[in-house]
């Protein structure tokens, strides 16, 4: 099934505050598989206003809304993650963040990827230096996974509070299957 296809039936099933991770096949998502041995290389939040579906999200123009059929459109494969106990208060102050980070107009951090795409080939996931990683976290302009995450441990996901630099594989990797569900992976 291709991607419009795959979309087409997802998107009624799609909520509020799934984090959504895309699989690229170009220049830029060719590095990240590379450096992270990943499949997933971009990471967004759905987000429902009324009857449209969008996505906020780390991209070229900083953090933005987007309808999600515009940016799935770029992409030949996703999947979901969702909370399984899902708490309305957590969910609206997450949604609330998520929304002033779109407001203040973040810029993209270019410089932070190309610093975590190194990172992630010199010094193995799991024996990462926590100094470091806070030296480098300090005042960095986020990029896609940062936005995901921040929205996921706001929104209550424990499991991505440790997450320090993360990828957008992270979310996924380091899902814990108490806290969240994995849908609509068709990952070979």
């Amino acid at each position: 099934m291709d991607i419009q296809e795959k979309f087409t039936q997802a998107r009624s099933q799609i909520k509020t505050g799934d984090i959504i991770l895309y699989s690229r096949t170009g220049g830029l998502a060719r590095i990240i598989r590379w450096a992270d041995n990943a499949y997933y290389n971009h990471a967004g939040v759905a987000y429902w206003i009324g009857d449209r579906l969008f996505t906020i999200d780390a991209w070229d123009n900083g953090t933005e809304l987007v309808p999600l059929s515009r940016r799935i459109g770029v992409y030949k494969d996703f999947c979901v993650i969702r909370k399984t106990e899902v708490n309305a208060i957590e969910l609206r102050t997450a949604c609330n963040n998520l929304m002033n980070r779109v407001e203040r107009d973040e810029p993209y951090g270019w410089a932070e990827l190309v610093r975590r795409l190194i990172w992630m080939k010199i010094i193995n996931k799991n024996n990462r230096l926590a100094w470091i990683e806070n030296w480098i976290n300090k005042k960095r302009r986020p990029v896609c996974s940062d936005v995901a995450r921040d929205f996921g441990v706001d929104f209550g996901i424990k499991c991505y509070k440790d997450l320090v630099l993360p990828t957008p594989e992270d979310l996924k990797r380091f899902a814990d299957k108490s806290e969240v569900q994995i849908l609509w992976d068709d990952k070979k």
